[in-house]
């Protein structure tokens, strides 16, 4: 007997109708450290606004990812089960002469609900670190030389020159606690002189970045007051770097909470539907999909007869989308959706949403046209004031999926089903690279309107070697007179 429960978690891997564990879906980016006072704190958040924090439980997860055991430059991936979060965090260590051990330990964790796969993590990888290097660089250079300044202290406390020089800090001499934290400071420094020296040499190799060498920099006040520690801001540590590092961190969220699209040689609505081995090439996306769902969901409504309506687009005949003034914003975002649609090699193309006069407009485009009238130049139109697509005719199969009239809940989820169709058809496209075209069709039983649309796909495919294939097929007349169709 099945059970409620058993409905709500059928088919996941995980069992968690409720959802109680997922606090936080979207990707984060936080910069941690293991401060010597309060212990483990978050820097740098990327990814969550100020007033919606209270879903993530920072100084939890602060916490739990510094507990682990990690070296510098480690990768560590992990899983939280108290909060269902998922983090790859890079652990790297600054430099600080007010520190304990002059260390203060780093982490930059990608956070998110969904378990990372394996390109994720490497991309991720090799981008933190690309950016991590060279704030490390300048801060090694700094802490360096405030090193050196501390030690030449140290070695010249008692003569008249240092109590002379001092004297710009309104000390006539220093006083006992001072110079013993100045020779508890240089003590340590010298300890370390041969990991120093080691430092000192790996850091004079690397040239990237705008590091200023920090020949200016001066010793802290409170090494000169004898004062117990006080931690340095984390921009005091890498000056010359910080405001770099803080916004490549933002454009690495970005970047990897962009979806990375799959290369092929065709591509529909930034999906490949046809590859080629050896000659997949990637395409750059024109309109987010993310942008939709502010606007209009036009495309939805006419899915009774959309075979009707891509046919012109598939083929790459020029289609005018009409529509009164008011229409304006149904009719650009139609045009932008079909075009996006359409399937291409490349996105050279320049798109016509709005025109108020058919002058050179070609492919898909918008027109401006009052109610009960229509272009008088426009052979295929499809008419938003009336509802009607008037100068198609198509009665193949390739897209026969597109015939019967179905409910979806958004265009995002008809596009996607659109450009799974497309897929199809570009099966009988790879098999027109090596066969005739007349064996396809005599094998297949296609209509002209389906040759055509096998000539067009080559032609976008390989120009130079099917554009002659796609004008004779260009000439082959509908099987059908084309009529006005009804869309609603």
């Amino acid at each position: 007997m099945i059970t409620s429960e058993d409905l709500l978690i059928w088919g996941r891997r995980q069992a968690d109708p409720w959802n109680r564990l997922g606090n936080k879906t979207e990707p984060v980016l936080i910069v941690i450290e293991f401060c010597q006072v309060e212990g483990p704190r978050p820097l740098i958040i990327h990814g969550i606004s100020e007033e919606k924090n209270s879903s993530l439980d920072l100084d939890a997860i602060s916490l739990w990812l510094m507990s682990s055991e990690t070296s510098s430059g480690s990768i560590s991936v992990l899983y939280n089960q108290e909060s269902a979060l998922h983090a790859v965090a890079f652990y790297c260590t600054v430099y600080d002469v007010q520190a304990r051990a002059f260390q203060r330990p780093l982490c930059i964790a990608y956070l998110d609900g969904n378990k990372p796969s394996r390109s994720v993590v490497t991309q991720l990888t090799s981008r933190v670190r690309r950016l991590v290097r060279p704030l490390l660089n300048c801060n090694r250079r700094l802490f360096l030389h405030l090193l050196d300044r501390l030690v030449a202290l140290s070695d010249d406390l008692n003569s008249d020159f240092v109590h002379e020089y001092y004297a710009l800090y309104k000390f006539d001499q220093l006083e006992e606690p001072a110079k013993k934290k100045i020779q508890t400071l240089a003590d340590q420094a010298r300890k370390l002189r041969s990991r120093l020296e080691i430092m000192r040499e790996s850091i004079s190799r690397q040239l990237e970045g705008d590091c200023l060498k920090h020949d200016n920099s001066v010793l802290p006040q409170w090494i000169f007051e004898g004062g117990d520690n006080e931690s340095m801001a984390f921009k005091s540590l890498a000056p010359c770097e910080y405001d770099t590092f803080y916004s490549g961190l933002a454009h690495l969220l970005e970047v990897m909470r962009t979806k990375e699209y799959e290369q092929g040689v065709l591509y529909s609505a930034n999906t490949p539907v046809l590859r080629l081995p050896k000659c997949n090439t990637p395409v750059k996306e024109k309109l987010r999909r993310d942008e939709w769902s502010k606007g209009e969901e036009t495309l939805k409504t006419c899915t009774s007869h959309l075979d009707q309506i891509l046919y012109p687009i598939v083929v790459g005949d020029d289609l005018a989308v009409t529509g009164s003034h008011q229409r304006k914003n149904s009719v650009t975002d139609l045009v932008t959706k079909l075009e996006f649609i359409r399937p291409k090699a490349h996105l050279n193309n320049r798109i016509s949403v709005w025109n108020t006069k058919n002058e050179n407009c070609k492919g898909v485009f918008g027109l401006e046209v009052s109610p009960r009238s229509r272009p008088y130049n426009c052979d295929k139109v499809l008419d938003l004031n009336s509802c009607q697509l008037h100068g198609v005719s198509y009665t193949g199969s390739l897209l026969s999926r597109l015939r019967i009239r179905r409910s979806f809940p958004s265009d995002l989820s008809l596009i996607s089903f659109i450009s799974s169709t497309i897929s199809l058809s570009c099966q009988l496209v790879y098999l027109g690279r090596y066969i005739p075209l007349p064996l396809i069709v005599e094998s297949e039983k296609l209509s002209n309107e389906d040759q055509r649309i096998l000539a067009s796909l080559l032609s976008e495919l390989e120009f130079s070697k099917f554009h002659s294939l796609k004008d004779r097929m260009d000439k082959l007349p509908s099987t059908v007179p084309p009529r006005p169709i009804q869309l609603r």
